[in-house]
């Protein structure tokens, strides 16, 4: 399950909310929210949270200067910092424009405390007060994923699509689902349209490139593998392109599916892709009992990976 999908669009969000929210400060207020702004936007974070500051002193009750410290405290994987922030703007205006963008923003930073009851009620409070909002449902179907209940987050996953058709989470979410209930064909449609919308999402090419192993496609399933391990190595945030998360969760697969020869070699070439060769050749030795057929197959491949390295 690629759970953290749904925080590609923050930064355009919140600059969306934060000008929104201009209009209520008073003019030297106003300079120095928008000289946070400016900081954020250019990945500043600690001259935002200062000037952020410097407006909070001048007025405890400036909705804007907690929302905009929080956003940067949540960049700067300060969680809490970001909670205790986003709260007292619900504290001080809970009915203010686009309330339903900090009850989002927070019931993501629950969710990457672990914190799903808590999550889910802010994601339920974000739909409750507009449900044409399309960024809570994803957490929420997260959430649903979690427990089990693929009917519900299914439905969230679609529901998400209707509003936004180029919302690539709710593709990447909806593909997971797929996945595990074996419909590979319509997974690999969805990721397909989740990376014609954003190239760039690593946990995309590799949850491809085991579903194209799984299928004995394996040049393509390499193709993408790599690729995915590339983006991966590159990307600079902690909540995009898990390549972990990716891991942890085929490594569930082949829990339940344990006789699936392929699903071991297709491990192998993950790991041989991470540099793991003690656990790559562990998982080839597997595949290969399971399966003596992929010896023959693909001994020389591997050998020209392991020489490419």
């Amino acid at each position: 399950m690629i759970l953290t999908s749904n925080k590609l669009l923050f930064t355009l969000i919140f600059i969306a909310f934060t000008s929104v929210m201009f209009a209520q400060n008073v003019e030297s207020e106003s300079s120095l929210l928008k000289n946070a702004q400016t900081s954020l936007q250019a990945g500043e974070l600690e001259k935002a949270i200062a000037e952020s500051d410097k407006v909070i002193k001048m007025n405890p009750k400036n909705v804007s200067a907690f929302y905009l410290r929080g956003v940067a405290k949540f960049f700067k994987h300060d969680i809490d910092g970001t909670i205790s922030d986003l709260s007292k703007v619900i504290e001080i205006a809970p009915k203010i424009k686009d309330i339903e963008k900090v009850y989002n923003l927070r019931g993501n930073s629950y969710f990457l405390k672990k914190d799903n009851e808590k999550s889910f009620a802010d994601y339920d409070k974000a739909i409750l007060i507009n449900p044409n909002y399309s960024e809570p449902y994803n957490g929420r179907a997260n959430i649903y994923y979690e427990r089990g209940n693929f009917v519900k987050a299914l439905a969230d996953y679609n529901k998400i699509i209707e509003l936004d058709p180029k919302a690539t989470a709710a593709y990447i979410g909806r593909a997971d689902i797929k996945f595990d209930q074996g419909e590979f064909d319509s997974a690999l449609s969805d990721l397909d349209k989740s990376l014609e919308l954003t190239p760039n999402v690593g946990s995309a090419y590799i949850k491809r490139g085991i579903i194209y192993g799984l299928k004995g496609s394996w040049l393509t399933s390499i193709t993408n593998l790599r690729k995915g391990a590339e983006i991966n190595v590159q990307s600079q945030s902690p909540y995009w392109g898990n390549l972990q998360t990716t891991i942890s969760d085929f490594d569930k697969y082949i829990a339940n599916n344990s006789k699936n020869a392929n699903a071991y070699v297709v491990r192998g070439f993950i790991n041989l892709l991470r540099d793991k060769q003690v656990e790559s050749d562990i998982d080839f030795k597997k595949g290969f009992e399971l399966n003596s057929k992929l010896e023959n197959e693909l001994s020389n491949f591997i050998k020209a990976i392991k020489e490419s390295k």
